[in-house]
């Protein structure tokens, strides 16, 4: 009998051990936003989910939709159906456009990765699902809902601070905020540039941040002429790369690279780590030393090169003296882009490349603008 006991407790803690490794095994994705109902017609339905940037099997994750009134099926998408969203700190956004959402009560959705149920949630009370990837699991409220008295373009969406779902906390019905983070809610490191910047003896690296959580600092590698990947710096041996830990300010850091030759070409990926260890997908840029002139005597903006480029060109533009400027990149229609930088920059010559890999192709405009000049150059990205 004692042996039989013994037995079972040795498969029931293989099972739990087994379940464990499972779990941990799932990709940090979660629900972010939902809307199904309001008092108009429903209009843009729609749910929107959160990855980590560098997460590529997007096909792997399935969002499925269920009937709560006998926990079946009713729909579902994988997530590279899904639209892209913005990306920030790391990660990235996506969101499904759905017409038709079930109002409950209740009704819910799973996320699955590869038939592995990552979250079973449902609104307006709970349910257990009798099919598909969530079958026989009992789902988790989410404890806010909608109604026919919800206003278009509102939404139920996650607020607060952190890194995964356990981080926050569901709200609303709020303005919906589809596609970008929502209006109360931090993702661990915003960044808001990076750029490298090739001038006649060093490059200097800058960056700023529009909020912090967590954050002990960041970590600098870079490789020369497309080599291999090398640490230059991190937050344990260069102070200036330590983080603020946690904060809604805005700051700039700057890291001045004087291990530099002139004609090489050098790239550089900026990772952040939290006090949990946990390092962000690299943002990147990329600078070559600018060589020694005569004193600059105007301001002026040179035509990027390579154009046409794929995907990396590189801008040059001259100072005739210290003054606050803006490189910033507009699409044919006008549209901001992104900004390369923006600061307080010394009489030179300058050099900021851009990396268009995550852009479509087309036209697109770099804009060079000081206190008392505006200049735009075009440059065609091909590919």
């Amino acid at each position: 009998m004692e042996g039989n006991i013994m037995v079972h407790r040795m498969v029931f803690l293989v099972l739990i051990l087994f379940v464990r490794m499972a779990f941990s095994d799932l990709p940090n994705i979660w629900i972010n936003e939902i809307h199904y109902d309001d008092a108009g017609t429903d209009l843009d339905e729609f749910v929107e989910v959160v990855a980590p940037e560098a997460f590529s099997e997007l096909s792997s994750i399935t969002l499925t939709f269920y009937n709560g009134t006998d926990g079946k099926e009713y729909a579902s998408s994988t997530l590279d159906a899904f639209a892209d969203g913005e990306t920030v700190s790391g990660f990235k956004l996506y969101y499904l456009e759905k017409s038709g959402i079930q109002n409950g009560a209740p009704d819910g959705l799973s996320l699955d990765y590869n038939g592995s149920v990552i979250q079973f949630l449902s609104y307006e009370g709970d349910f257990i699902a009798t099919e598909g990837p969530a079958n026989g699991l009992l789902s988790v409220d989410i404890g806010v809902s909608e109604s026919d008295a919800t206003l278009e373009g509102q939404s139920l969406q996650l607020q607060g601070n952190g890194a995964r779902y356990n981080h926050f906390s569901w709200f609303g019905p709020l303005t919906a905020t589809k596609g970008t983070p929502n209006e109360e809610q931090a993702l661990p490191v915003r960044l808001s540039f990076f750029q490298a910047i090739g001038e006649a003896r060093d490059i200097r690296l800058i960056w700023r941040t529009e909020s912090e959580i967590d954050l002990l600092g960041f970590i600098l590698d870079r490789r020369i002429n497309g080599g291999e990947w090398q640490r230059r710096a991190s937050y344990l041996t260069h102070s200036e790369l330590s983080g603020q830990g946690s904060s809604s300010s805005p700051r700039q850091y700057e890291f001045i690279d004087d291990r530099v030759e002139q004609e090489l070409i050098y790239e550089y990926r900026l990772s952040t780590c939290d006090v949990n260890g946990s390092a962000t997908s690299p943002y990147l840029a990329a600078a070559s030393m600018s060589k020694e002139t005569a004193a600059v005597n105007h301001f002026s903006l040179q035509q990027n090169y390579p154009n046409p480029f794929n995907p990396l060109t590189t801008i040059t533009f001259e100072l005739p003296q210290e003054e606050f400027v803006d490189l910033t990149v507009f699409n044919a229609f006008g549209q901001f882009q992104q900004l390369l930088f923006q600061g307080m920059m010394k009489q030179g010559i300058y050099k900021v490349a851009w990396d268009g890999s995550a852009y479509p192709a087309g036209i697109y405009f770099f804009e060079l603008r000081s206190a008392l000049q505006v200049l735009v150059r075009k440059g065609l990205l091909v590919k």
